[in-house]
């Protein structure tokens, strides 16, 4: 694949539409359904997709076992 292909694998991860994807690479708005049909870029998207959602899974992990050892005070009114 190539570095734009690359990229437009991180812009698609961040919720950006095809066209703001084409205009950011200088490439033809056909070209990122026309990359999203092939089978390697399918392949390296859902690689990305699922390395997003472990790196999500362990960070709530990670916050959900902070937050367990957190000790909260309430002022009280007075």
């Amino acid at each position: 694949m190539k570095p734009k292909q690359f990229r437009a694998i991180e812009l698609i991860l961040q919720g950006k539409p095809d066209t703001a994807i084409a205009r950011e690479l200088e490439v033809d708005r056909s070209t990122i359904p026309r990359w999203r049909n092939s089978e390697e870029f399918r392949f390296e998207l859902n690689q990305a997709r699922e390395a997003m959602q472990e790196a999500f899974k362990e960070r709530l992990f990670f916050l959900v076992q902070q937050s367990s050892t957190w000790s909260f005070t309430i002022p009280m009114a007075c």
